[in-house]
């Protein structure tokens, strides 16, 4: 429970504070065995940066601009590993940025998954 704040960048607002007890709520029902397979799963998974680079299709990015997670230096580095990529930096925003920002990546993910399907659709045409 202890990390969940730090996954957003300010737990200042009545809505993230919400969020935040929220998952502290779930996080609170969770077994103690659970959460340690869970950490012990996320620590031991093998690289998936071949994944990315080698995509065959568009890979979209949502970065928070002040993520205590994954550092921003090191996300703005792998936008640059597949062929399509889009990305949007959020600023104000950590980990969590479909709580703390949801417009904003609501309407990057619209305009994404906009572009796939029109990529799709022309490539069907002339194929």
């Amino acid at each position: 429970q202890e990390i969940i704040p730090k996954l957003f960048y300010k737990i200042d607002t009545p809505a993230i504070q919400e969020k935040v007890e929220m998952l502290k709520n779930i996080a609170s029902r969770m077994t103690i065995q659970g959460m340690v397979a869970a950490l012990e799963g996320m620590k031991i998974r093998p690289e998936r940066e071949i994944i990315i680079r080698f995509a065959p299709y568009r890979v979209g990015f949502i970065i928070g601009k002040n993520d205590a997670v994954l550092p921003y230096e090191d996300i703005i580095e792998q936008t640059r590993l597949p062929e399509n990529s889009d990305f949007i930096v959020v600023e104000e925003c950590g980990h969590m940025g479909f709580f703390e920002q949801p417009h904003i990546c609501a309407n990057f993910i619209r305009h994404w998954l906009r572009k796939i399907i029109k990529y799709r659709s022309t490539k069907r045409h002339f194929s």
